[in-house]
């Protein structure tokens, strides 16, 4: 995976030029429904940036028919099905996160997910006890699927996040524990829990992104499978803005300073 941001100042025809011709992953200057406040308000047109994948595993031989393979489904929802949107609502357990309000994020599945397209990557592989991670690459840019849970988190100011790197980390910690629901068609479930939070700063991107989808959560400070064992986990990623006094590491934009990345059981 990797993400390229650029911060662009010039003419309004130049810069409407340049927002048709990249994908996006950074604060839109639209109102987020039940969106925190903040200080500041972003530019109208504000450039976005790319959500790039992690490489896939390398793969491997054929397998013989009765060895097992990532089904894509949890629970009831089933993430193979790229015709269908299914929403999460993760519910802060307190008024300290977005007030208390539901982040709401909608899409439908897809292998690819280009900026538009109203859709979140999906990966998915076995762990050693034959549970199964499903991952999802959700865009937080204008009009993106995830822009409600990074506003939520880090708030948004004029290009650059709206909190501090403090209150931002801490945002993050008091999600955890948040109640999950996730819909699709007539299926509803709302037994599910927000189990584990992290942030991974620009420092870290580089080796981030170019591990596979199967390292994510190692790489990210994970040191084991957070959860219950056996049972299944979602895990979605999406990017975030440069944030106020925080370094940025080479060929990383403020539009990708970091990556959020949430546990979901």
């Amino acid at each position: 995976m990797r993400r390229g941001f650029t911060l662009i100042a010039a003419s309004l025809p130049a810069l409407l030029l340049t927002l048709l011709c990249l994908p996006a992953c950074a604060p839109t200057a639209l109102p987020v429904t039940g969106g925190t406040p903040t200080p500041f308000q972003p530019y109208q047109f504000t450039p976005t940036a790319f959500l790039p994948l992690h490489p896939t595993d390398t793969p491997a031989p054929e397998p013989p028919a009765a060895q097992p393979q990532p089904s894509q489904r949890f629970h009831g929802i089933d993430f193979s099905d790229t015709q269908s949107w299914v929403e999460i609502i993760i519910t802060p357990p307190d008024e300290t996160v977005n007030r208390g309000r539901p982040i709401r994020m909608r899409f439908k599945p897809g292998a690819e997910c280009n900026f538009g397209s109203q859709r979140a990557c999906v990966s998915a592989y076995l762990q050693p006890d034959g549970s199964e991670v499903i991952f999802l690459s959700i865009h937080s840019g204008v009009g993106g699927q995830a822009q409600s849970y990074r506003h939520a988190v880090e708030g948004t100011g004029i290009n650059q996040a709206g909190f501090s790197l403090a209150q931002t980390l801490q945002n993050l910690q008091n999600l955890k524990g948040a109640s999950v629901g996730i819909r699709q068609n007539d299926v509803e479930l709302y037994q599910f829990t927000l189990l584990e939070t992290a942030r991974i700063p620009a420092s870290g991107l580089s080796a981030y992104f170019a591990a596979p989808v199967s390292q994510a959560l190692p790489v990210s400070g994970f040191a084991t499978p957070p959860g219950e064992a056996g049972q299944p986990l979602l895990v979605f990623e999406t990017c975030g803005w440069h944030m106020p006094g925080e370094s940025r590491a080479d060929a990383v934009s403020g539009t990708t300073a970091s990556v959020y990345l949430a546990v979901i059981q």
